[in-house]
């Protein structure tokens, strides 16, 4: 009898330890496969952060092209005659920094600082289309034009685009006079015509200063003005050379500076796509 229950307690020992064992095939299906993690090691680094756009090495040829097209045309170009005759005729220092949209010029007169501020961005306003265009040669008779190039931006100048200036002038003992201008077919038209007794809010480009110039009064309507007093302001502003040749001055120079920051640009670009 003792016997009999020793096993019948062995028995359900036995049974107690063989119910809470895991079946052999659920150990396997929650163990992970070498295989397959080895396989989504491989197509994550190979097939998503390796591997280069499809036409990536056509973009690098067509930016390889043209930058060599825009630095020929700069080397042909080399250094324009009509900036060197604008600063020996006018005065005027021009600061131009590679990368930076606007330009200064600035220049004394008497006991005046001139300060003349204006941007490439302003390019915008030019008519011609920068888009694809084809340049023909002229036939002669009932020859059909010959294409020469296209593919590029055109090369012709621009006929006339109006250009935003700021111009500020400042003098010991005495109110800013700060200038917004507009300079179209050669001629220059005033917007705004302001005082700042800190010359900083005038002159510096920050986000304070802009804040105190928008909530300054911005002068009188300058067509409402009597004729002479608008005479007078236009031959003050010519006296300081405020005129039709800066107006032609920052036309080209708008042009000539962006040639370069496209080429600039387009290295850039070529750069990023190379890397």
């Amino acid at each position: 009898m003792i016997g009999n229950l020793s096993r019948l307690v062995k028995l359900a020992s036995h049974n107690k330890i063989a119910s809470r064992a895991v079946p052999s095939f659920y150990r396997a299906a929650q163990k992970p496969s070498v295989i397959n993690c080895l396989s989504l090691r491989n197509f994550n680094s190979s097939s998503v952060f390796h591997r280069s756009g499809e036409n990536d090495q056509s973009l690098i040829q067509t930016l390889t092209d043209e930058v060599k097209y825009e630095k020929d045309i700069v080397e042909d170009q080399g250094e324009p005659e009509f900036i060197k005759s604008f600063v020996e005729k006018t005065g005027f220092r021009i600061i131009s920094n590679p990368g930076e949209s606007d330009i200064a010029l600035e220049k004394d007169f008497g006991n005046e600082k001139i300060h003349v501020r204006f941007s490439i961005n302003d390019i915008v306003n030019m008519n011609d289309d920068f888009n694809q265009v084809e340049v023909f040669e002229e036939g002669d008779g009932n020859q059909q034009p010959t294409k020469i190039a296209d593919n590029h931006r055109e090369e012709e100048k621009a006929s006339d685009f109006h250009v935003n200036l700021i111009l500020t002038i400042t003098k010991p003992n005495s109110p800013t006079l700060h200038f917004d201008l507009v300079a179209e077919e050669g001629e220059i038209g005033v917007n705004q015509m302001m005082f700042f007794n800190n010359p900083k809010i005038a002159l510096e480009q920050t986000s304070e200063a802009d804040y105190t110039r928008r909530g300054s009064y911005i002068g009188p309507v300058f067509g409402q003005l009597s004729d002479d007093l608008k005479d007078g302001i236009d031959l003050f502003l010519e006296d300081r050379g405020i005129d039709t040749g800066l107006v032609m001055f920052m036309q080209d120079y708008i042009e000539f500076k962006e040639q370069g920051e496209y080429l600039h640009w387009l290295e850039q670009f070529s750069a990023f796509a190379k890397a």
